[in-house]
C-alpha cells in the first residue's frame, strides 16, 4: 500500500468508534501505528515532524484505554491537530502539484478550526457542531487518496 493511502487509512481508524460495552475496538493507537509506519516510508524530510507528531499522537492515545483526568483528552486533541498539521505541511513542502499544496494548506486550517468547533461543541453542548470535525476528517482521507495518486510519495 502506498504512503498517502496507508496515512489515510490510519487517519480514518483514528476517527471511527466501534464500540462494544463501551470498549472502542477500533482503538486509536492501533491508526497512529499505522500513520507513523506510512509516513517511515515517505522518503521527503518534510516529513520527519509529521512522524514525530504521529508518535507523540499514538502515546497520548494509550491514555484513553485508562481511567485518566479529562485533561488528558485536550492533550490527546491538541497532538491529533499538530499531527495533521504536520502531514499536511509535508505534503505541502514536498509535492509538485501546486494544487495539491493549496489544498493542503486549507486543510490545516480547517483541522484547526474543526478541533475549535470539536471543544466547543464539547462545552457547550451544541453538537452539530462535532459534524465539522467529521467533515474536515472526510475531507483530509479523500485528499490523501487523491495526492497519492497524483504523485505517489
Amino acid at each position: 500500500m502506498r504512503p498517502y493511502k496507508s496515512v489515510a487509512l490510519g487517519l480514518l481508524i483514528v476517527a471511527l468508534d466501534l464500540r462494544l460495552n463501551g470498549f472502542d475496538l477500533l482503538m486509536d493507537v492501533i491508526g497512529w501505528v499505522v500513520v507513523v509506519a506510512a509516513l517511515g516510508r515517505v522518503g521527503h524530510p518534510a516529513f520527519h515532524g509529521a512522524r514525530v507528531a504521529a508518535v507523540a499522537a499514538a502515546v497520548v492515545s494509550v491514555t484513553e484505554l485508562m481511567p485518566l483526568p479529562s485533561s488528558l483528552t485536550l492533550m490527546l486533541g491538541l497532538t491529533e491537530v499538530l499531527a495533521v498539521w504536520m502531514i499536511a505541511t509535508g505534503i505541502m513542502v514536498s509535492h509538485q502539484d501546486p494544487r495539491t499544496a493549496q489544498v493542503f494548506g486549507l486543510l490545516r486550517w480547517a483541522t484547526v478550526a474543526a478541533a475549535g468547533c470539536g471543544w466547543l461543541a464539547a462545552f457547550t453542548g451544541a453538537w452539530p457542531l462535532a459534524f465539522v470535525g467529521l467533515a474536515v476528517r472526510l475531507w483530509l482521507i479523500v485528499e490523501l487518496l487523491r495526492a497519492g495518486r497524483v504523485a505517489p510519495a
